[in-house]
């Protein structure tokens, strides 16, 4: 069986024919047009052969204005303004009614054979006889987007009436996501980025709140940097040797000043906390119209200008410069440009819709494509990888409550109960233990598994626990790191440890650091 995406795409005359003709070369047989296995659609008309025009129909606003905070609370008031009684409980009643409704085949009619953002087809819908809906449209097109993305997620709760248990539609989600490099960070109060090489944003007082975070052209922008220590983030400028103040900005010269001669005189300035303007330690700057540095003056910088921004730096470092020295925790080789792969940011999303809660037990699925094998292979064991990773932290945090403090020993006996369980066991076992013949025996259910294997298993768990709160605790996205969970040392008697301490530093030989 050859399958491909692509080949005889649209499933017309003559893509079948050029998937016969492929399979001939490839097989060196005749195939005949029965020996595709092929697809036949409905037609809008045909899907809807009959629509009950009594049915309410409400405005855009009227949809949009639903509160949202209680999703499924707020998708029963969709339904009853859209049908007219409360039937959200009741899947094949809701496909029943929806098949028949007006809207449906307005935006039925209004798809077409390729991918359409909701832009495009709320600019067709008021002509497929969506009535009402052509001024909201022209006036407020964003309500009439979150109308339509309402109205589309009542017709994914539906059941065909015809077969009970199947969607009334195939309706599918798509998330694309973009690698985020060589991204720049606007020179404002309020953190805004951009795309090396893209223009930016022109203002816009009414923008969405989607559009506040992309920057606009009210502020030069510039390469966008964190700390992998503290995780505090700023920006790169280049400083010169002539006129260290009047920065460079122009982000292709930063760029490869980091990776070049001239690493030294790149600056890396981290936002200042108000608490630290307050305290104004050294290293105090302001950062004047994305261009120009000068040190802080308590009179003059007292209040917050719009142009200037207060950041933590120093112009005369070039040994922090080379060395990637934090202004702010001032640890070495932690400034790094603000970015993330497409692994990563495939890895968060799958986690994130597995462990969020938005899914159905029976909808957790992953299938994901690539163009290439080898990175297909790489994307799928980090993507595992990563999975694991996430999967073992989300067990860990379970195993906790506010406010209280549990032993590590306590927390890993808990953690070991609750991976018994079949459904957590196989999201918190070591990818690499999957090939093991006990271990993938007992995750396929085909044995409750031998003393050896849950002995293998627990000692792993134990020691990512271990890693987790200890040595890797500060690497990543750590359960300490996004403050999920504060890791201590449990002293029974701290006077007595610092005394000792202390008489280590005062006597023993040589100096302590």
């Amino acid at each position: 069986m050859a399958t491909s995406a692509t080949l005889g795409e649209g499933g017309g005359r003559d893509g079948r024919t050029a998937i016969r003709e492929v399979a001939e070369e490839v097989f060196g047989v005749a195939f005949d047009a029965g020996s595709l296995v092929g697809e036949d659609r409905y037609e809008p008309a045909e899907f809807m052969a009959r629509q009950d025009f009594s049915l309410p129909l409400p405005s855009p606003e009227q949809l949009a204005a639903v509160d949202d905070r209680h999703p499924q609370r707020m998708m029963a008031e969709v339904a009853e303004l859209v049908l007219g009684e409360p039937c959200l409980d009741n899947p094949v009643r809701l496909g029943e009614l929806l098949r028949q409704h007006p809207l449906t085949k307005a935006v039925l009619d209004s798809l077409q054979a390729r991918p359409c953002t909701l832009d495009e087809i709320i600019d067709v819908l008021p002509r497929k006889n969506a009535t009402g809906w052509g001024s909201a449209m022209k006036t407020r097109p964003e309500v009439t987007a979150k109308a339509l993305a309402r109205f589309v997620g009542l017709l994914s709760m539906a059941e065909n009436p015809q077969a009970p248990g199947r969607p009334l539609l195939n309706i599918e989600t798509h998330l694309w996501v973009r690698a985020v490099s060589r991204l720049l960070r606007g020179t404002s109060h309020q953190p805004a980025f951009g795309w090396y090489g893209e223009p930016a944003r022109a203002l816009d007082p009414y923008a969405s709140d989607a559009d506040v975070v992309v920057a606009d052209n009210r502020y030069p922008r510039l390469p966008a940097v964190y700390c992998r220590h503290c995780g505090r983030s700023g920006w790169m400028a280049l400083s010169p040797e002539k006129d260290p103040q009047e920065l460079e900005t122009d982000p292709d010269k930063i760029y490869r000043a980091s990776v070049g001669r001239d690493k030294r005189r790149v600056r890396a300035l981290i936002a200042a906390t108000g608490d630290e303007i307050r305290q104004r330690p050294a290293g105090l700057l302001v950062l004047e119209y994305g261009r120009r540095v000068r040190p802080f003056d308590e009179q003059r910088d007292r209040e917050p200008s719009e142009d200037a921004i207060v950041v933590l730096g120093d112009l005369s470092a070039l040994d922090a410069a080379e060395k990637d020295r934090c202004p702010s925790c001032q640890m070495d080789h932690g400034i790094r440009f603000l970015g993330a792969g497409l692994a990563t940011l495939a890895s968060v999303a799958i986690t994130q819709l597995f462990t969020g809660g938005e899914l159905d037990e029976r909808e957790k699925k992953t299938l994901l494509f690539n163009d290439s094998v080898q990175d297909a292979a790489h994307r799928a064991g980090f993507v595992a990888n990563r999975s694991y990773s996430f999967s073992l932290r989300s067990l860990l945090a379970d195993q906790l409550a506010p406010g209280e403090s549990v032993g590590l020993d306590d927390l890993v006996a808990r953690m070991v109960k609750a991976a018994a369980q079949p459904e957590i066991l196989s999201t918190v076992v070591p990818p690499d233990l999957h090939d093991q013949p006990g271990v993938d025996a007992l995750l396929a259910g085909e044995h409750t598994g031998s003393r050896e294997t849950w002995s293998l298993i627990a000692e792993r768990l134990v020691f990512a626990t271990v890693m987790e709160t200890g040595l890797r605790s500060r690497q990543g996205r750590t359960l300490e790191l996004t403050r999920s969970v504060a890791v201590d040392v449990a002293l029974d008697d701290p006077a007595k440890a610092a005394a000792i301490c202390r008489d280590v530093h005062l006597t023993g030989p040589g100096q302590l650091d």
